[in-house]
């Protein structure tokens, strides 16, 4: 089926499906500066998702204030997420903070406050949500920090055998242009 001059139901743009779009899942997820001011800053969540025990989920098993916590990486999030259980053992104070959280679906989650919590002995800032059933996310700027993700960049040039004649088509066609033909 063409999706030629059909409207994405997601981002409603044209010649695309939802399923092929392109467009962040989440954008709704804004935090005030800690100052008076009246300008906010906006992060994004690629996903926040429940335990998936089948392992197509990639995790990072980080110590956080002496406890493990089987993080889920997500270079789609732009925030680090913890749920409130599993803070019950540390002695840190939650601050108040006016973010908003929402899933790629649009559900919204309950954030219960913001703190700075040591992860492998630095610390590092998390959201800390009211449900024990989310998945902790370590955003992309922390995963990156840990090295648990690495950004490759790879040339053409670099690797001229495996890129050669790269989307050219090498077979010859004749165009036969025919003037009794008419378009509509």
């Amino acid at each position: 089926m063409s999706c030629m001059g059909k409207v994405c139901r997601k981002c409603q743009k044209n010649n695309h499906f939802a399923s092929q779009c392109k467009t962040k899942a989440i954008h709704d997820i804004a935090q005030p500066q800690e100052e008076s001011s009246v300008s906010d800053e906006e992060f994004d969540i690629g996903s926040v998702t429940q335990e998936n025990k089948d392992g197509s989920e990639v995790y990072y098993m980080a110590d956080v204030e002496g406890i493990d916590v089987n993080f889920k990486i997500d270079t789609g999030a732009q925030v680090n997420i913890l749920p409130y259980h599993l803070m019950k053992g540390m002695k840190h104070r939650l601050h108040q903070t006016k973010a908003k959280l929402k899933t790629y679906t649009g559900t919204a989650i309950t954030v219960k406050g913001k703190t700075d919590l040591a992860v492998n002995g630095q610390k590092h800032e998390f959201f800390i949500v009211d449900d024990k059933h989310l998945t902790p996310i370590l955003g992309y700027r922390l995963a990156k920090k840990f090295e648990v993700i690495k950004i490759m960049s790879v040339t053409i040039k670099e690797y001229p055998t495996v890129f050669g004649g790269l989307g050219k088509n090498h077979t010859k066609f004749k165009l036969i242009n025919r003037s009794s033909l008419t378009s509509h």
